[in-house]
């Protein structure tokens, strides 16, 4: 074999090292990249079930407010009605209609308070309801990625 063919065949070695260790090189660099997103993907995972979890619990809450609150606007109005109901059954007396109609102007006038706030509640209710129906569905997208 001639010095020359030695070097073109040491030439074509090296080059080939070269190469081999050119693709060493960039399949590190795709392996690292691919593990900087995968942790990065957890994290945004881990990050995203925090946030639904707070925001159910949220809900949740809020929900239950409503819900006590309602009730106890609907026992009002139904203490109200009680009061008109027997101020109404009640016998008329000559000496005691002046004072029984104050009282059942007074009880009107708060039932109408009470039947507005528990309209005002029941919306709030209707909308926090909505909501958790919107959260719930964001839920289902979020998991279905």
């Amino acid at each position: 074999m001639s010095i020359r063919s030695q070097k073109g065949s040491r030439y074509k070695i090296q080059a080939r090292n070269h190469v081999a260790r050119t693709k060493l090189r960039e399949k590190r660099n795709c392996d690292e990249t691919v593990n900087n997103l995968y942790t990065q993907n957890k994290n945004k995972k881990y990050e995203l079930e925090d946030f639904r979890h707070d925001a159910e619990n949220k809900i949740r809450s809020e929900a239950k407010a409503s819900e006590t609150n309602n009730a106890a606007l609907n026992e009002h109005f139904q203490a109200d009605n009680d009061r008109i109901d027997h101020f109404t059954k009640s016998p008329g007396h000559a000496g005691n209609f002046n004072e029984w109609k104050g009282e059942l102007d007074s009880a009107l006038r708060q039932n109408n308070d009470h039947k507005s706030n528990s309209t005002n509640m029941v919306e709030d209710f209707n909308r926090l309801k909505n909501r958790l129906k919107s959260a719930e569905d964001a839920l289902k997208k979020l998991r279905t990625v």
